[in-house]
Protein backbone atom coordinates (compact mmCIF):
# COMPACT_ATOMS: atom_id res chain seq x y z
CA UNK A 1 0.00 0.00 0.00
CA UNK A 2 1.29 3.70 -0.76
CA UNK A 3 0.13 6.77 -0.21
CA UNK A 4 -1.77 6.78 -3.67
CA UNK A 5 -3.91 4.43 -2.66
CA UNK A 6 -5.22 5.53 0.48
CA UNK A 7 -5.74 9.00 -2.21
CA UNK A 8 -7.75 7.03 -4.27
CA UNK A 9 -9.96 5.48 -1.88
CA UNK A 10 -11.45 9.15 -1.26
CA UNK A 11 -12.53 8.54 -5.36
CA UNK A 12 -14.11 5.33 -4.32
CA UNK A 13 -15.90 6.19 -1.94
CA UNK A 14 -17.64 8.81 -4.14
CA UNK A 15 -18.20 6.75 -6.80
CA UNK A 16 -19.80 4.45 -4.17
CA UNK A 17 -21.92 7.60 -2.85
CA UNK A 18 -23.06 8.16 -6.13
CA UNK A 19 -24.02 4.60 -6.98
CA UNK A 20 -26.39 4.76 -3.43
CA UNK A 21 -27.49 8.02 -4.85
CA UNK A 22 -29.50 6.81 -8.06
CA UNK A 23 -30.46 3.74 -5.74
CA UNK A 24 -32.66 6.02 -3.59
CA UNK A 25 -35.54 5.83 -5.37
CA UNK A 26 -36.10 2.04 -5.00
CA UNK A 27 -37.51 2.92 -1.11
CA UNK A 28 -38.31 6.06 -1.43
CA UNK A 29 -41.81 7.66 -2.29
CA UNK A 30 -43.24 11.41 -3.36
CA UNK A 31 -43.91 12.85 0.29
CA UNK A 32 -47.86 14.08 -0.59
CA UNK A 33 -48.59 10.33 -2.18
CA UNK A 34 -47.94 9.46 1.69
CA UNK A 35 -49.21 12.19 3.13
CA UNK A 36 -52.68 11.43 1.82
CA UNK A 37 -52.94 8.02 2.33
CA UNK A 38 -56.76 7.48 3.33
CA UNK A 39 -57.48 8.22 7.15
CA UNK A 40 -59.09 5.82 9.12
CA UNK A 41 -62.12 6.80 11.43
CA UNK A 42 -64.06 3.71 13.32
CA UNK A 43 -65.27 1.95 10.30
CA UNK A 44 -65.13 4.73 8.06
CA UNK A 45 -62.02 6.59 5.85
CA UNK A 46 -61.51 9.93 5.05
CA UNK A 47 -60.32 10.69 1.83
CA UNK A 48 -60.37 13.02 -1.76
CA UNK A 49 -62.13 15.91 -1.48
CA UNK A 50 -62.05 15.41 2.48
CA UNK A 51 -59.35 15.51 4.45
CA UNK A 52 -58.34 15.18 8.48
CA UNK A 53 -57.24 17.95 10.37
CA UNK A 54 -54.11 16.35 11.26
CA UNK A 55 -53.46 15.79 7.45
CA UNK A 56 -51.41 18.15 4.86
CA UNK A 57 -54.35 20.73 3.39
CA UNK A 58 -53.58 19.56 -0.15
CA UNK A 59 -55.18 15.82 0.63
CA UNK A 60 -58.32 17.48 0.27
CA UNK A 61 -60.36 20.23 -1.52
CA UNK A 62 -60.24 23.46 0.65
CA UNK A 63 -63.04 23.80 2.92
CA UNK A 64 -63.86 19.85 3.07
CA UNK A 65 -62.22 19.05 6.78
CA UNK A 66 -63.51 16.46 8.55
CA UNK A 67 -62.57 15.40 12.26
CA UNK A 68 -63.10 12.09 14.26
CA UNK A 69 -64.11 12.03 17.79
CA UNK A 70 -64.37 8.94 19.15
CA UNK A 71 -64.26 6.93 15.83
CA UNK A 72 -67.01 9.37 14.66
CA UNK A 73 -66.36 11.77 11.68
CA UNK A 74 -67.28 14.83 12.28
CA UNK A 75 -68.11 17.72 9.92
CA UNK A 76 -67.96 21.66 11.26
CA UNK A 77 -69.72 23.85 8.84
CA UNK A 78 -71.41 27.52 9.55
CA UNK A 79 -70.54 27.55 13.70
CA UNK A 80 -72.60 23.98 14.08
CA UNK A 81 -71.39 20.24 14.24
CA UNK A 82 -72.55 17.09 12.20
CA UNK A 83 -71.93 13.57 12.47
CA UNK A 84 -71.20 12.10 9.20
CA UNK A 85 -73.24 8.82 9.45
CA UNK A 86 -72.67 7.06 6.10
CA UNK A 87 -70.50 8.55 3.11
CA UNK A 88 -70.89 7.87 -0.54
CA UNK A 89 -68.19 8.54 -2.95
CA UNK A 90 -69.93 7.15 -6.14
CA UNK A 91 -73.14 9.13 -5.45
CA UNK A 92 -71.44 12.66 -3.58
CA UNK A 93 -73.26 12.18 -0.50
CA UNK A 94 -73.38 12.45 2.83
CA UNK A 95 -75.75 11.38 5.43
CA UNK A 96 -75.19 13.61 8.25
CA UNK A 97 -76.89 14.59 11.87
CA UNK A 98 -76.04 17.35 14.20
CA UNK A 99 -74.66 16.33 16.75
CA UNK A 100 -76.34 18.70 19.34
CA UNK A 101 -79.68 17.32 18.66
CA UNK A 102 -77.94 13.79 18.47
CA UNK A 103 -76.75 14.32 22.05
CA UNK A 104 -80.24 15.73 23.43
CA UNK A 105 -83.58 17.20 22.01
CA UNK A 106 -83.51 19.96 24.56
CA UNK A 107 -81.01 22.61 23.12
CA UNK A 108 -79.53 25.18 25.04
CA UNK A 109 -79.14 27.59 21.93
CA UNK A 110 -81.94 27.62 19.01
CA UNK A 111 -80.32 27.80 15.57
CA UNK A 112 -81.91 26.35 12.59
CA UNK A 113 -79.75 24.21 10.21
CA UNK A 114 -77.29 26.09 7.86
CA UNK A 115 -75.31 24.72 5.18
CA UNK A 116 -72.78 26.43 3.27
CA UNK A 117 -73.84 26.25 0.13
CA UNK A 118 -70.62 26.84 -1.72
CA UNK A 119 -69.38 23.49 -0.30
CA UNK A 120 -72.46 21.46 0.00
CA UNK A 121 -76.58 21.33 -0.92
CA UNK A 122 -79.69 19.49 0.02
CA UNK A 123 -81.08 16.42 -2.01
CA UNK A 124 -84.50 15.52 -3.15
CA UNK A 125 -84.46 12.80 -0.14
CA UNK A 126 -84.44 15.53 2.54
CA UNK A 127 -87.82 16.95 4.37
CA UNK A 128 -87.77 19.88 6.45
CA UNK A 129 -89.37 19.48 10.23
CA UNK A 130 -89.64 22.16 12.50
CA UNK A 131 -88.75 21.39 16.75
CA UNK A 132 -90.72 23.89 18.34
CA UNK A 133 -89.52 25.13 22.30
CA UNK A 134 -91.45 27.23 25.03
CA UNK A 135 -95.01 26.43 23.73
CA UNK A 136 -98.53 26.68 25.14
CA UNK A 137 -100.71 23.50 25.57
CA UNK A 138 -102.61 22.71 22.35
CA UNK A 139 -106.48 23.28 22.41
CA UNK A 140 -106.34 20.64 19.76
CA UNK A 141 -104.95 17.21 18.51
CA UNK A 142 -101.16 18.38 19.08
CA UNK A 143 -98.19 16.87 16.85
CA UNK A 144 -95.37 14.68 18.27
CA UNK A 145 -94.48 16.35 21.32
CA UNK A 146 -92.09 16.07 24.63
CA UNK A 147 -90.94 17.98 27.77
CA UNK A 148 -87.85 19.73 28.31
CA UNK A 149 -86.49 21.28 31.78
CA UNK A 150 -85.76 24.41 30.97
CA UNK A 151 -87.89 25.17 27.63
CA UNK A 152 -90.84 23.37 29.09
CA UNK A 153 -93.62 21.97 26.60
CA UNK A 154 -91.90 21.24 22.64
CA UNK A 155 -93.28 20.04 20.31
CA UNK A 156 -91.86 18.53 16.56
CA UNK A 157 -93.25 18.31 13.23
CA UNK A 158 -93.10 19.13 9.13
CA UNK A 159 -92.70 22.84 8.26
CA UNK A 160 -95.85 22.84 6.09
CA UNK A 161 -98.08 22.31 8.60
CA UNK A 162 -96.44 25.03 10.87
CA UNK A 163 -98.67 27.59 9.47
CA UNK A 164 -101.89 25.09 10.01
CA UNK A 165 -100.93 24.02 13.54
CA UNK A 166 -99.72 27.15 15.05
CA UNK A 167 -102.07 29.86 16.06
CA UNK A 168 -99.58 31.81 17.39
CA UNK A 169 -95.40 31.02 17.10
CA UNK A 170 -93.85 29.83 20.12
CA UNK A 171 -90.61 31.22 21.91
CA UNK A 172 -88.19 29.28 19.72
CA UNK A 173 -88.19 27.36 16.85
CA UNK A 174 -85.07 25.40 15.39
CA UNK A 175 -85.89 24.11 11.55
CA UNK A 176 -83.75 20.51 10.79
CA UNK A 177 -83.86 18.65 7.97
CA UNK A 178 -85.14 14.69 7.82
CA UNK A 179 -84.75 12.56 5.18
CA UNK A 180 -88.09 10.86 3.83
CA UNK A 181 -86.96 7.10 4.61
CA UNK A 182 -87.10 8.36 8.54
CA UNK A 183 -89.60 10.29 8.37
CA UNK A 184 -91.72 7.04 7.24
CA UNK A 185 -90.37 5.70 10.35
CA UNK A 186 -91.49 7.67 12.71
CA UNK A 187 -94.20 6.33 14.70
CA UNK A 188 -98.27 7.98 15.35
CA UNK A 189 -97.98 10.37 18.10
CA UNK A 190 -98.58 9.01 21.32
CA UNK A 191 -101.83 11.14 22.84
CA UNK A 192 -101.02 12.68 25.87
CA UNK A 193 -97.64 10.86 26.29
CA UNK A 194 -93.69 11.99 25.66
CA UNK A 195 -92.36 11.29 22.04
CA UNK A 196 -88.92 12.44 23.19
CA UNK A 197 -87.54 8.78 22.45
CA UNK A 198 -89.16 8.34 18.63
CA UNK A 199 -88.17 11.87 17.77
CA UNK A 200 -84.47 11.63 18.93
CA UNK A 201 -84.23 8.28 16.74
CA UNK A 202 -85.40 10.12 13.73
CA UNK A 203 -83.28 12.72 14.27
CA UNK A 204 -80.16 10.28 14.91
CA UNK A 205 -80.88 9.44 11.20
CA UNK A 206 -79.96 12.40 9.38
CA UNK A 207 -80.66 13.67 6.84
CA UNK A 208 -78.51 13.57 3.54
CA UNK A 209 -76.69 16.50 1.66
CA UNK A 210 -74.29 16.34 -1.72
CA UNK A 211 -71.18 17.59 -1.83
CA UNK A 212 -70.27 20.54 -4.78
CA UNK A 213 -66.59 19.66 -5.54
CA UNK A 214 -65.99 17.80 -8.68
CA UNK A 215 -64.03 14.72 -7.70
CA UNK A 216 -64.52 12.96 -11.17
CA UNK A 217 -61.39 12.55 -12.00
CA UNK A 218 -60.54 10.99 -8.88
CA UNK A 219 -61.34 7.89 -9.45
CA UNK A 220 -59.04 7.45 -12.57
CA UNK A 221 -56.20 8.37 -10.31
CA UNK A 222 -56.80 6.12 -8.04
CA UNK A 223 -57.46 3.45 -10.58
CA UNK A 224 -53.58 4.05 -11.84
CA UNK A 225 -52.01 3.74 -8.58
CA UNK A 226 -52.13 7.24 -7.76
CA UNK A 227 -53.77 9.41 -4.48
CA UNK A 228 -56.03 12.56 -4.76
CA UNK A 229 -55.11 15.62 -3.63
CA UNK A 230 -55.29 19.97 -4.65
CA UNK A 231 -52.61 22.12 -5.54
CA UNK A 232 -53.94 25.30 -3.41
CA UNK A 233 -52.05 27.21 -5.40
CA UNK A 234 -52.88 26.67 -8.67
CA UNK A 235 -56.64 25.65 -7.50
CA UNK A 236 -56.90 22.62 -9.52
CA UNK A 237 -57.35 18.64 -9.17
CA UNK A 238 -53.25 17.15 -8.76
CA UNK A 239 -52.56 13.30 -8.79
CA UNK A 240 -50.07 12.00 -6.58
CA UNK A 241 -48.43 9.06 -7.42
CA UNK A 242 -44.96 7.26 -6.02
CA UNK A 243 -42.81 8.75 -7.66
CA UNK A 244 -44.52 12.64 -8.11
CA UNK A 245 -47.71 14.73 -9.01
CA UNK A 246 -49.39 14.25 -12.01
CA UNK A 247 -52.70 16.39 -13.45
CA UNK A 248 -54.89 13.31 -13.60
CA UNK A 249 -53.27 9.79 -13.23
CA UNK A 250 -49.97 8.19 -13.11
CA UNK A 251 -49.94 7.09 -16.88
CA UNK A 252 -49.47 10.47 -17.63
CA UNK A 253 -47.11 13.13 -17.91
CA UNK A 254 -46.12 14.10 -14.28
CA UNK A 255 -46.42 17.78 -13.56
CA UNK A 256 -42.95 19.73 -13.39
CA UNK A 257 -41.49 19.60 -9.47
CA UNK A 258 -41.43 23.30 -9.44
CA UNK A 259 -45.30 23.60 -9.80
CA UNK A 260 -46.14 20.68 -7.42
CA UNK A 261 -47.07 20.98 -3.83
CA UNK A 262 -43.63 22.35 -2.71
CA UNK A 263 -43.15 18.85 -0.70
CA UNK A 264 -39.71 17.27 -1.56
CA UNK A 265 -40.07 14.23 -3.69
CA UNK A 266 -38.01 11.73 -4.61
CA UNK A 267 -35.80 13.60 -6.47
CA UNK A 268 -35.32 15.88 -3.22
CA UNK A 269 -35.09 13.21 -0.94
CA UNK A 270 -32.48 11.01 -3.35
CA UNK A 271 -30.20 14.61 -3.03
CA UNK A 272 -30.21 14.33 0.49
CA UNK A 273 -29.68 10.86 1.10
CA UNK A 274 -27.25 10.98 -1.56
CA UNK A 275 -25.06 14.07 -0.10
CA UNK A 276 -25.39 12.47 3.05
CA UNK A 277 -23.83 9.03 2.03
CA UNK A 278 -20.59 10.98 0.15
CA UNK A 279 -20.23 13.45 2.91
CA UNK A 280 -20.32 9.87 5.17
CA UNK A 281 -18.19 8.05 2.70
CA UNK A 282 -15.24 11.10 2.99
CA UNK A 283 -15.65 11.29 6.31
CA UNK A 284 -14.66 7.85 7.34
CA UNK A 285 -11.53 7.87 4.19
CA UNK A 286 -10.15 10.70 6.42
CA UNK A 287 -10.25 9.11 9.70
CA UNK A 288 -8.56 6.17 7.93
CA UNK A 289 -5.75 7.85 6.98
CA UNK A 290 -5.40 9.82 10.14
CA UNK A 291 -5.42 6.63 11.88
CA UNK A 292 -3.23 4.77 9.51
CA UNK A 293 -0.41 7.55 10.81
CA UNK A 294 -0.10 6.02 13.95
CA UNK A 295 0.43 1.96 12.54
CA UNK A 296 3.76 1.02 11.18
CA UNK A 297 2.38 1.17 7.51
CA UNK A 298 2.84 4.59 7.44
CA UNK A 299 6.25 4.56 8.34
CA UNK A 300 6.76 3.05 4.78
CA UNK A 301 4.86 5.11 3.39
CA UNK A 302 7.02 8.12 4.79
CA UNK A 303 10.40 6.66 3.79
CA UNK A 304 9.45 6.42 0.25
CA UNK A 305 8.26 10.17 0.47
CA UNK A 306 11.49 10.90 1.97
CA UNK A 307 13.61 9.00 -0.77
CA UNK A 308 11.86 10.18 -3.43
CA UNK A 309 12.88 13.80 -1.90
CA UNK A 310 16.49 12.62 -1.68
CA UNK A 311 16.48 11.95 -5.38
CA UNK A 312 14.02 14.97 -6.38
CA UNK A 313 17.34 17.54 -7.15
CA UNK A 314 18.84 15.07 -9.69
CA UNK A 315 15.93 13.94 -11.21
CA UNK A 316 13.22 17.06 -11.90
CA UNK A 317 15.71 20.27 -11.57
CA UNK A 318 14.63 22.68 -14.30
CA UNK A 319 16.79 25.57 -14.48
CA UNK A 320 14.51 28.65 -13.89
CA UNK A 321 11.63 26.86 -12.27
CA UNK A 322 13.37 24.61 -9.50
CA UNK A 323 15.67 25.33 -6.97
CA UNK A 324 18.55 23.16 -6.92
CA UNK A 325 17.94 23.14 -2.97
CA UNK A 326 17.05 19.83 -1.78
CA UNK A 327 14.84 19.43 1.18
CA UNK A 328 14.64 16.14 3.32
CA UNK A 329 11.54 14.56 4.71
CA UNK A 330 12.06 16.57 7.91
CA UNK A 331 11.94 19.89 6.14
CA UNK A 332 8.83 18.62 4.17
CA UNK A 333 7.03 17.97 7.19
CA UNK A 334 7.52 20.79 8.81
CA UNK A 335 6.78 22.96 5.97
CA UNK A 336 3.26 20.95 5.29
CA UNK A 337 2.88 21.25 9.38
CA UNK A 338 2.83 17.53 9.10
CA UNK A 339 1.04 17.09 5.87
CA UNK A 340 -2.14 18.89 7.67
CA UNK A 341 -3.75 20.31 4.31
CA UNK A 342 -4.02 18.57 1.27
CA UNK A 343 -4.59 20.29 -2.10
CA UNK A 344 -5.14 17.91 -4.58
CA UNK A 345 -3.75 14.56 -6.54
CA UNK A 346 -0.99 14.65 -9.03
CA UNK A 347 1.03 12.21 -10.54
CA UNK A 348 3.54 10.84 -8.41
CA UNK A 349 0.55 11.20 -5.51
CA UNK A 350 -0.84 13.52 -2.66
CA UNK A 351 -0.26 17.70 -3.05
CA UNK A 352 0.10 19.17 0.36
CA UNK A 353 0.50 22.72 0.94
CA UNK A 354 3.34 23.98 2.43
CA UNK A 355 5.19 27.37 3.67
CA UNK A 356 9.13 28.04 2.84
Amino acid sequence: MDLTMSCSSLSLLFLISLHIYFLVPASGYFQPFLDCDPFPCGDQQISYPFWHKEQESHCGYPGYELGCDRDNLILSMMSEEYRVIRMNLSTQILEVARTDLWEDICLQTYKDTTLDLNLFNYTSNDLNFTVLYYCDLWKTTPPYQFSCPESQNGHFFLSVDLAKLIPKPCSSLVHVPISRSAARDLPPPFAGGDDADAISEVLKKGFEITWNANTSLCENCTKSGGRCGYNITRQEFNCFCPDGAYFTTCDELPIPESVSSGKPGILGTKAIIGIAAMGTGIGIALILMISFRKKPMIRRIMALIKQRSENFDGEMKIRGLVSSRRYTYKDIKRMTNSFEEKLGQGGYGCVYKDKL
